[in-house]
């Protein structure tokens, strides 16, 4: 639910605008209020659920998801799609930074590598799936159902989490870092926000460098407050001094960079500039989603006998191949 949210909606950006006359920034904000929601509490959540408990967070965060997915669905202007739109991100947030958490607490050695490979697969199938689904919904029933279709989901997802899921928590925590958690995720909304809106307001306006400053000040404010807190600050300064853990986020970063913003353009690509509709685009993306369910497989496998720095160095290649491929294959086509 998480991963289709942030594609699914894509495909019904046209029939949003015609049922509340909506503008181009509306549509946007449809789009950016989720990750923002995303983007603002995502640490924090993860510090929080280690004193509370990590399934209680993942309770909490399906319980508020679910709610704003039933308020999208029946959302009477723009004003309100955007606002649950957000309230789904704060929920997700939590389900994105408990989940995997979770499933490092219940397994192993090998099964762990197992479990984080089906994961990380599911992942990768709905961001594919999305535009299908989306579409699918879309012309056959109403955009509404997009978002209604979380609910009975979430449902579900509730009654499996309460009874299968197992309570974790760290066992010796420092005191919730309070100003910790309010100067990161002030300075994370600021910085995603000025990314999201730099386009349409210009990189140099006042109002974006004014959010890459206060992005910056309270960084540095967070900074500051982790250092001065030492054993009782919400993140440890010691990872940035591990070069694995650099290097996984590095790689992170450029595969999504790279991944998700080609996938929202080439469905953009195909529906607004081929003139599909978006059922016919959702099928023109099922070669990617037999891709990625079949390298989820291989990567599985491949993670399980050798070192996880194979996997990732082939991942990369195939990125960086994909990269090289698509323009000549674009021009071509056009």
């Amino acid at each position: 639910m998480l991963i289709l949210d942030l594609t699914v909606v894509n495909d019904a950006l046209p029939d949003i605008r015609t049922d509340f006359s909506a503008t181009f920034t509306q549509l946007q904000w449809v789009l950016d209020a989720y990750a923002l929601g995303l983007a603002a509490v995502l640490v924090a959540a993860g510090s929080l659920a280690d004193r509370i408990g990590r399934r209680r967070l993942f309770l909490i965060g399906l319980v508020i998801f679910t709610a704003a997915s039933l308020f999208c669905g029946i959302a009477w202007n723009i004003g309100i799609l955007i606002a649950a739109r957000l309230i789904q991100g704060l929920g997700g947030a939590n389900l994105f930074a408990v989940g995997p958490a979770l499933i490092g607490h219940v397994f192993t050695g090998s099964d762990r590598t197992r479990a984080f490979g089906i994961f990380g697969g599911v992942g990768a199938l709905a961001i594919a799936f999305g535009p299908l689904l989306g579409g699918g919904l879309t012309d056959g029933i109403d955009w509404r159902w997009i978002f209604l279709i979380n609910v009975p989901v979430g449902v579900i997802c509730l009654v499996i989490s309460w009874f299968r899921v197992v309570e974790s928590r760290s066992e010796t925590v420092p005191p919730l870092d309070i100003s910790g958690a309010v100067t990161f995720s002030a300075s994370l909304t600021f910085f995603v926000l000025a990314l999201l809106r730099g386009e349409s307001d210009g990189w140099t306006s006042t109002v974006i460098v004014g959010l890459f400053s206060a992005s910056l000040v309270t960084a540095a404010a967070f900074v500051a407050i982790q250092l001065r807190k030492g054993d009782q600050a919400m993140f440890d300064p010691a990872l940035f001094r591990n070069r694995t853990y650099n290097g996984l986020n590095i790689v992170t970063l450029a595969i999504n960079v790279s991944v998700l913003s080609a996938i929202f353009l080439f469905v953009t690509y195909i529906q607004a500039y081929l003139g599909y509709s978006a059922w016919e685009t959702g099928l023109r993306i099922l070669p990617m989603t037999l891709t990625l369910f079949s390298g989820a497989a291989v990567a599985t496998v491949i993670s399980a006998r050798t070192s996880p720095r194979v996997t990732l160095t082939l991942s990369m290649l195939c990125v960086a191949v994909r990269c090289c491929v698509s323009p000549s294959v674009y021009c071509s086509s056009g």
